[in-house]
């Protein structure tokens, strides 16, 4: 260990004198083509009167560089010391610790702000450095380390000696061994089915959403994957939170499977079953378990796949091709099944090594504790959570879901340890229900967290996955969104081109003058552009208010008779039907829906973001809904400020045109568009979705492919919150099974009549599925009529969504009431 030890302080003396050699003699920045040691960078700036001198244009990341360009002199001073000290036979361990923490921060600061092109001599001698401090660090310890590895494997040797010595089998198994293993199976075939059932489930929505995107994407336009639009946003929102639930179902699954089945497998290590053995036939259970369910589920995704091809075509009606989903489909629902799987399996190890070790009994609390102090502050703090989500509501979001079942949460605790306190002083009260309160009372944490966990799907399944699949149902046909065949914005140089599309046989031309607004960060992308700090800017209509009557006019709508709009006022036209979410226009930090910073003109146009104050807004299709309400909105200004607006635009198209032509002359007019748009590449610079014309063929195809996305992924969303909820219910009334047989017989030897007995385990055992579902029933209607409100929704949009997302809504209760009852009936014959 000593040599070592002076080997480490040799390695670490020659780092120093490199680093050292490197920082006076080598480059260390570049500016301007100019190459600098860090001694004559230090001069330069000092002789400038320091960073704020050095830097005279506001560049705040060049002058913080600067700034740490003095704490690297440090840094280096402190290390040469360091060398020193090392040199004379000793090491300041304060100093050595110091030097590294300037370190860290230094070349940590350096790479966010970047202030100067480094030279090859700064990255070099912080690489040295982190180099001499692992090859230091591991000389010195590797002894120390080595002696305790050494006797770790010892120890795991002897343990593992000693658990075979205890599991030693002589001999063979006898030949009735496989008739008992086969006895089992059978006796335990409902474990596999549940267990079969859930992989199935997970297999065939896998393979059905790969489907779909294969099929779907040969139809759709082109997409950004950065910014999550169009088919990759409805998979990704989609996918994440499905993916999630698939783990976690599964995971109970698995879990409950175990747990079933440890008593069987406790009795055959008892009666000297291999170790190796049980791991053996726990893994062939397993696996062969898991391969019914993919080959199942890829089944039954494929012939939902072909369905869904055929309907497709139909609704497409020959504007596209629709392709076919090749061998890559399988492979890749294998690859995610088998993902999904192993954090399932990782969740639960910890479990079948209990049985693989043949641990004793599982342990159960008797009694377990509930909140006795704070009630007040938790009751408080759950009205305020639930109070917030459903105000603070702007849209059907995750996070507004999340942050309603947190109040449930605190409710649930705070209010049942509240009824518990209460109880327990009365006599009169505590007698009554003594019977029927014994899970709350008893078993407190797991009743509250299955209560907790039952709301949570319930509330995801009708609050919010209910209500995409609702409002997709009520949306007018794609057709009735895209009223003309082609919109065109153009600029004033174009009017030729234009009059010759006038002029085309068939063809039918309105124009509108227009001008464009932008802002600095649109809301068109989605979360993965966030992950990579990159969003585009948005890109809206502007029009006057005598061009928005004339638009509604045009498509047979009555527009508002006097939007009374001022200076920076706008009415906003979101153009969406009821299946997208009402977005913001921008999305800049400081602005909201009712506030936005405008910019007359292109993305990159000279000018300044102005606020614009949005007095009004409708949902409505007036142009056609070319970008689902993302972008390419109409922003209505009063005409006097309209004309200001046009007289001031810097850039960017000034006309609106709107055309309608016959099939036979489609073509001709398409191509007409395509010159005009390869004559102004910049308007269309800044983002992908963003177009010099937009078409109905292609816009239609997107729109259809997108409304089967959602259909198709959103109904497995919702199917997946109902196996969880079903499966919840399920295992916990299989847990207390045997200890509600033990208490019911005991409660029969008492003298208690059949009929009280029956009316106990229905108090027992019902609250559990209707105290969910009523806050969940209760929680959905408060969140839809918010959602009802944001989107506009007019009262026959509302009274044919009851129609179709409301007949699903009761036939999810309906489905939960009477598998309850079915559990409550089985559970009766249990204990009778």
């Amino acid at each position: 260990m000593k040599q070592q030890k002076i080997y480490a302080r040799f390695f670490s003396i020659f780092c120093v004198i490199i680093t050292s050699a490197l920082a006076l003699f080598a480059p260390w920045a570049d500016l301007d083509g100019t190459l600098y040691t860090l001694p004559q960078l230090l001069f330069k700036v000092t002789k400038a009167g320091g960073p704020s001198g050095f830097v005279a244009d506001g560049n705040t990341a060049a002058f913080a560089t600067y700034c740490i360009t003095y704490l690297a002199a440090i840094l280096l001073i402190l290390y040469a010391l360091y060398g020193i000290f090392l040199i004379a036979g000793r090491k300041i361990h304060p100093l050595c610790y110091g030097v590294y923490a300037l370190e860290f921060f230094y070349f940590t600061s350096y790479v966010v702000f970047q202030g100067h092109v480094s030279g090859y001599a700064l990255p070099v001698t912080g690489l040295i450095m982190v180099v001499e401090f692992l090859v230091a660090t591991y000389c010195e310890q590797s002894s120390e380390i080595n002696r305790r590895y050494r006797m770790q494997k010892k120890k795991e040797r002897e343990e593992k000696a000693e658990r075979k010595r205890r599991l030693y089998f002589p001999g063979k198994y006898p030949a009735d061994f496989a008739r008992v293993i086969c006895t089992n199976f059978k006796y335990n075939w409902k474990n596999y089915v549940l267990f079969i059932a859930c992989g199935t489930l997970c297999a065939t929505f896998l393979t059905t959403a790969i489907g779909m995107n294969q099929l779907l994407s040969t139809v759709h336009s082109k997409e950004s994957l950065i910014l999550g639009t169009g088919l990759q946003q409805i998979l990704l929102r989609s996918l994440g939170l499905i993916s999630c639930t698939t783990v976690l179902v599964t995971a109970f699954v698995f879990s409950y499977y175990i747990k079933s089945r440890m008593d069987d497998y406790r009795m055959f290590t008892l009666l000297g079953i291999r170790s190796r053995t049980l791991s053996y036939m726990i893994a062939a259970e397993y696996i062969t378990s898991l391969l019914i369910s993919f080959i199942t589920g890829t089944i039954f995704g494929t012939l939902i796949i072909s369905m869904l091809r055929s309907g497709l075509v139909r609704e497409l009606d020959g504007y596209a091709v629709i392709g076919h989903t090749g061998p890559g489909l399988y492979g890749l629902s294998l690859t995610a099944y088998g993902i999904i799987l192993l954090f399932a399996t990782a969740i639960n190890y910890e479990s079948y090594v209990q049985i693989r070790d043949a641990f004793g009994a599982v342990k159960t609390k008797e009694k377990e504790a509930y909140p006795q102090s704070f009630l007040f502050l938790l009751v408080f703090l759950g009205i305020a959570f639930v109070f917030s989500s459903i105000a603070g509501c702007e849209e059907a979001s995750i996070l507004d879901m999340v942050t309603f079942l947190f109040g449930v949460l605190f409710l649930i605790k705070g209010i049942g340890a509240y009824i518990l306190r209460w109880i327990q002083r009365s006599d009169s009260a505590y007698y009554k229900r003594v019977l029927s309160r014994i899970p709350l009372q008893y078993r407190f944490k797991r009743t509250t967290r299955y209560l907790f966990l039952l709301t949570a799907a319930h509330m995801f399944a009708l609050s919010l996955y209910l209500f995409h699949i609702g409002s997709n149902l009520i949306a007018p046909p794609v057709n009735e969104t895209l009223p003309y065949d082609f919109v065109l914005l153009s600029h004033e140089e174009d009017q030729p081109a234009i009059d010759d599309i006038s002029a085309t046989e068939g063809t039918k031309l309105w124009q509108y003058p227009m001008v464009r607004f932008s802002v600095q960060i649109g809301t068109s992308w989605d979360f993965v552009a966030q992950l990579v700090n990159y969003a585009p800017p948005g890109q809206y209509i502007g029009i006057s208010e005598s061009t928005y009557q004339e638009l509604c006019r045009l498509r047979g709508i009555t527009p508002k008779s006097s939007l009374d709009l001022q200076d920076h006022e706008i009415h906003l036209v979101i153009q969406q039907d009821s299946s997208y979410p009402r977005r913001n226009l921008d999305a800049t930090p400081g602005t909201d829906f009712e506030h936005s910073s405008l910019l007359l003109g292109r993305p990159g146009d000279p000018g300044e973001y102005e606020p614009w104050t949005i007095k009004s807004y409708e949902i409505s299709i007036l142009t056609g809904m070319l970008q689902r309400g993302s972008q390419e909105n109409l922003l209505v200004c009063s005409d006097e400020m309209f004309d200001q607006c046009l007289s001031q635009v810097p850039g960017g198209p000034t006309n609106l045109c709107l055309i309608n032509t016959e099939k036979s002359s489609y073509k001709q007019v398409d191509t007409q568009l395509q010159s005009i748009a390869e004559a102004h590449p910049d308007d269309a610079l800044f983002d992908l979705d963003i177009k010099v014309y937009y078409e109905k063929e292609e816009l239609l195809k997107d729109i259809t492919s997108e409304r089967y996305s959602k259909d198709v992924l959103y109904t497995f969303v919702l199917l997946m919150f109902t196996a969880l909820s079903l499966f919840l219910v399920y295992a916990k009334c299989s847990y207390d099974a045997e200890d509600m047989k033990r208490r019911y017989r005991l409660f029969s030897y008492t003298g208690i009549t059949p009929k009280d007995k029956l009316r106990t385990l229905r108090m027992e055992m019902w609250p559990f599925t209707t105290l969910p579902l009523l806050i969940s029933t209760v929680g959905a209607i408060l969140f839809h009529m918010r959602y009802f409100e944001v989107r506009k929704y007019t009262n026959i949009q509302i009274l044919e969504y009851l129609k179709t997302a409301g007949v699903i809504g009761l036939l999810y209760i309906t489905v939960q009431i009477l598998f309850m009852g079915w559990l409550v009936r089985m559970m009766r014959k249990k204990i009778d």
